[in-house]
């Protein structure tokens, strides 16, 4: 075992669990960041082009809830390694940890190529029911493809780093991704605008820059595992699939896949509803930039709820349910004053930071509205999450599901719809919608809380 894997879970087990969160989490912020700038990278290059910055950025930001779609259902691979992984280490028992990795590859590897080639040929089909104006749906799909074909890069990145977590090793996936967003950013306005001995490719640069930087973060990591890293390592003849193990991935598995196919869904319909206000172009692209913005706001939250998995998977596995109880209140606390702080500096200047990422006047005024009335139910988002992570920790996902469906087809795409389009407010009906599901949403977890017992083991 690596000298900081064994500490850290020294930590989770028997040490400080405001430093346990912590010492797991702030690499995990760190990489949370790095992927949320391959998609800053690209939106601020392309809310750049000359003339056409405010379709491109609608492309872009409606292309992504459809390639969320089409990959949801791998995502479960990794929260099942992560359960299945930590809680194995909290019992001690490594030879289950090896063929558990060595499982999930061999599943990722299958579904990602399939994904891959199906999300290629659809992307027409996925994009005409969104009834995007004609020069947006084009450059959607010149966009699309190009990302699809890059799935399986970032299916094996996000796999390495998830089995990593469940171990608590969590600085290794972030320099391998800090440096792949590093070499996305520079090389991204080289191929958008033909800098040096490029073309000037537009759109098609951005995502040719983002699959490029992806390959090389995945052979790194595939390099890394079959290596052997912080006591894990991918072994060729235990990729053969057991039924047995295989069928309690899936059961682990699934119901996170599931939900986060609905979350996909969801929000390719809530683009639906977008596309349908008043001026959708612009309601489109400046939801695009103020959901990136809001991502960043979430980085520390995603450190600390991603890292409340695993020492919940830990704690679990060494039979200390209240000490995992005791994580998950401190959590709380702190994601919401976190959030709260947030919430109050993004009010001030939301106008200002909006305006970072586009030259569109149009895109600025509704990109800051956005950002105003979402973040007031920043902070009970928080509450949501850190409930979802405690029960992906214990392996009982499928109440996370449940959870994730309430929160998107519960409230926010009927208050989306109802308030911006039956009632007639617009672009501000739907922000308000968004922002009042959040609150209902951490209402509904507490009150799941209360009646659904989680303190169980899977392994």
């Amino acid at each position: 075992m690596s000298s900081r894997a064994e500490r850290v879970t020294e930590e989770i087990l028997h040490g400080n669990l405001v430093r346990a969160l912590f010492l797991l989490g702030w690499p995990i912020m760190v990489n949370t960041l790095i992927q949320t700038l391959y998609n800053v990278a690209d939106t601020f290059w392309v809310g750049h082009i000359p003339e056409t910055s405010r379709q491109a950025l609608a492309a872009i930001n409606t292309s992504w809830p459809v390639v969320f779609l089409m990959i949801s259902l791998g995502t479960g691979f990794g929260i099942a390694g992560v359960a299945f992984i930590s809680q194995a280490r909290g019992a001690g028992d490594r030879d289950l940890m090896l063929r558990i990795l060595s499982q999930l590859y061999s599943l990722v590897l299958i579904f990602s190529a399939s994904v891959s080639a199906l999300g290629y040929f659809l992307t027409p089909y996925l994009l005409l029911p969104l009834g995007l104006e004609p020069q947006v749906r084009d450059l959607a799909d010149t966009y699309l493809r190009i990302i699809f074909l890059g799935i399986p890069f970032m299916f094996l990145t996000q796999l390495f780093s998830s089995t990593l977590r469940g171990v608590g090793e969590t600085f290794i996936p972030m320099v391998v991704n800090g440096t792949s967003v590093a070499v996305n950013a520079v090389l991204d306005p080289f191929l958008i605008f033909g800098w040096g001995p490029f073309p000037e490719m537009g759109i098609l640069g951005a995502a040719l820059a983002t699959v490029v930087t992806r390959m090389a973060a995945a052979g790194v990591a595939l390099f890394l595992i079959l290596r052997g890293v912080s006591d894990l390592k991918l072994v060729p003849r235990l990729m053969i699939p057991e039924p047995s193990l295989f069928a309690r991935i899936l059961k682990v598995g699934l119901p996170s896949s599931f939900s986060n196919s609905l979350m996909a869904l969801g929000f390719y319909l809530l683009m639906f509803i977008i596309a349908r206000v008043r001026d959708g172009t612009t309601a489109l692209a400046a939801y695009g930039l103020g959901d990136r913005v809001i991502h960043l706001m979430f980085i520390a939250v995603d450190g600390i709820a991603f890292s409340l998995s695993t020492i919940i998977g830990q704690n679990i596995g060494a039979g200390q349910f209240d000490r995992a109880e005791e994580a998950f209140r401190t959590a709380i606390k702190i994601t919401f004053v976190i959030l709260g702080i947030e919430a109050v500096v993004m009010l001030a200047f939301a106008r200002a930071i909006i305006s970072f990422f586009t030259n569109s006047e149009l895109v600025v005024d509704e990109g800051a509205r956005f950002l105003r009335i979402f973040v007031l139910g920043i902070p009970f988002f928080g509450v949501w999450r850190n409930v979802t992570s405690l029960y992906n920790g214990a392996g009982q996902t499928h109440v996370s599901l449940v959870l994730s469906a309430v929160r998107l087809w519960g409230f926010r795409l009927p208050l989306a719809y109802l308030l911006g389009l039956v009632l007639g407010l617009q672009s501000t009906g739907v922000w308000w919608g968004m922002a009042l599901s959040n609150l209902f949403g951490a209402l509904t977890a507490f009150t799941v809380l209360k009646y659904v017992d989680w303190r169980k083991k899977i392994i």
